[in-house]
């Protein structure tokens, strides 16, 4: 999905969304290289992120994916309809996946999004 871009002003700054680019690759390299060494809690650790903008798209390209999976926390309704906006549905649960600490659990909820010819 490509979003158009869009200016928003927040307070005496703008901000600006859209969609990542090609010529954007490099700067998100580095900022999930970043943001991965200030946590433990993701799925890559920052010495992971070792691939090139150049070599990641050739990848990409000569792949042939025919489908993407995810997994979303039960009760995030949000980001369940985000992923759905994005074509992507469930496809089946981990009952109580996840316990907190007020004894409380949630299901992970496994999501795939198929890539046709049309894709």
């Amino acid at each position: 999905m490509i979003f158009e871009e869009r200016i928003y002003p927040l307070g005496d700054k703008k901000l600006m969304l859209r969609s990542a680019t090609e010529a954007d690759a490099e700067m998100l390299q580095s900022y999930i290289k970043t943001v991965t060494s200030e946590t433990r809690f993701l799925m890559c650790e920052s010495d992971e992120m070792n691939i090139t903008a150049e070599d990641e798209l050739e990848f990409i390209k000569s792949q042939g994916y025919e489908q993407a999976e995810l997994t979303v926390v039960g009760g995030n309704e949000r980001a369940i309809h985000l992923y759905e906006s994005f074509g992507f549905t469930e496809y089946g649960r981990l009952k109580n996946a996840n316990k907190y600490d007020d004894g409380t659990y949630a299901d992970d909820i496994l999501m795939v999004k198929t890539f046709g010819q049309d894709d």
